[in-house]
């Protein structure tokens, strides 16, 4: 379900009056992904295999993990999310 809304944003400089179809995500199925500069956007595949990029613009954003490769690794000073050791070659 599609609503279409003007947009009139001071944080979008030379977006204002652009017509926007808005939808909800919740239920939206993606990947967050990193770019070459270090941003993060999210990446929605089409069924025949075409894709579609969204910046991330939402400052706290609830995120379920789905994918069985996902691991934390936890120390004191450094805890991170990475591919599973099998992966990345150190089990």
């Amino acid at each position: 379900m599609y609503e279409a809304l003007q947009w009139d944003s001071p944080a979008q400089p030379g977006k204002e009056g652009t017509l926007m179809n808005v939808r909800p995500a919740r239920g939206t199925r993606g990947f967050l992904l990193r770019s070459v500069d270090g941003t993060y956007f999210f990446r929605i595949y089409g069924a025949d295999r075409s894709f579609r990029d969204y910046a991330l613009q939402h400052s706290d954003l609830e995120i379920e993990i789905v994918d069985d490769e996902a691991t934390f690794y936890e120390d004191d000073e450094h805890p991170k999310l990475d591919h599973s050791p099998q992966t990345l070659g150190i089990a």
